[in-house]
């Protein structure tokens, strides 16, 4: 009898742990997650359809409600000119327990000079994992985007002398000869003949100048090639080549001295068609490998590359031939600055 009272005071026990549990738990702290449904993502084109390379599409993507595992948003092409290297995507991706991200499409400058590209696309989630997190209301917008081209206010300008030459070298030659039975060695002073790079033993620094013959621009690195990135306002400029030391002149002697080592100069403008232009010097222009550099002897040479002419940002460059070249071509008087330091 005891028994049985005591089982039935332990079960009324649990009843009371029981109900005060469940009074408990409905104190509990709702879930981040709504129970009402997946998240709905919205759109909305931060920057409009109308860009120019180098310039970016910004979508913001907004949901509903947060979730508890991330999503990624991303763009795929449908059509227009547009290919994969005119453009970047970086895709939206909304954290878990977040509710926003953006979705990036950058667009590059690059070396093509089309006018206009399209670019045709819609924005989604394409993982088959993602897409299960969405409710399927969400809209996902379509792209037609209209890019205009990127013409650089920059021309490069790439200049380089490279000419194979002989020269002679003076070298020590070891021997070995016999007298009276006994052996010994000597050495003799020798000439050898050996080629090199005149780009590894000639230095030009280049200097551009305007219609008054002042500076505006210059490349003396030492190194080989120069490199030139002009942004001139309109006017007519010379680029000069300044030799500035000939170490051909250190060795023994150049047995191809009649040479000449003249400078090409390469042009390039993104977005237009001066692409990898080239010109050489015109031979009058151009000294000899024997010819002292102005750390050499004080002096140097002086030679037109070529003429560059600004109108309205359009730059025309001329060659010269040696008698239709500008106001600079052979008279042109050049000094280094006083306070030019190599």
């Amino acid at each position: 009898m005891i028994r049985y009272i005591n089982h039935k005071v332990l079960g009324l026990a649990f009843i009371i742990i029981g109900m005060v549990s469940c009074d408990t738990a409905s104190q509990d702290t709702e879930p981040v997650v709504s129970p009402d449904g997946y998240s709905v993502a919205t759109f909305v084109n931060a920057t409009g359809t109308t860009v120019a390379e180098g310039d970016t599409i910004i979508y913001n993507i907004t949901l509903d409600k947060p979730i508890e595992r991330s999503v990624t948003f991303n763009f795929k092409q449908t059509g227009g000119t547009c290919d994969g290297d005119d453009y970047t995507v970086l895709p939206g991706v909304v954290a878990p327990y977040k509710k926003t991200a953006q979705l990036l499409i950058i667009f590059h400058e690059d070396y093509d000079f089309t006018a206009t590209e399209t670019l045709n696309g819609e924005i989604g989630v394409f993982s088959i994992a993602d897409k299960y997190l969405l409710n399927s209301a969400t809209v996902f917008p379509t792209l037609t985007a209209t890019v205009t081209n990127y013409v650089s206010d920059i021309v490069d300008v790439v200049l380089s002398w490279n000419q194979e030459v002989t020269v002679q070298d003076i070298v020590e030659v070891e021997l070995t000869a016999e007298e009276y039975g006994n052996e010994y060695t000597y050495t003799i002073i020798d000439t050898v003949d050996i080629v090199v790079d005149v780009a590894d033993e000639v230095d030009w620094d280049i200097f551009v100048l305007d219609e008054g013959g002042n500076i505006v621009d210059m490349a003396a690195t030492g190194s080989n090639p120069e490199e030139l990135e002009l942004n001139l306002p309109d006017g007519i400029y010379t680029i000069l080549a300044d030799l500035w030391i000939n170490n051909l002149l250190d060795y023994y002697s150049i047995v191809d001295a009649g040479l000449t080592m003249p400078v090409t100069a390469v042009f390039t403008r993104k977005g237009t068609e001066l692409i990898d232009f080239e010109i050489a010097q015109d031979p009058s222009e151009v000294p000899t490998v024997d010819t002292p550099g102005y750390d050499d002897n004080g002096v140097g040479f002086g030679g037109v590359v070529c003429e560059i002419q600004v109108s309205g940002g359009k730059y025309t460059i001329v060659e010269s031939d040696g008698t239709e070249f500008g106001p600079y071509k052979g008279t042109i008087k050049f000094q280094r600055p006083q306070n030019y330091k190599k």
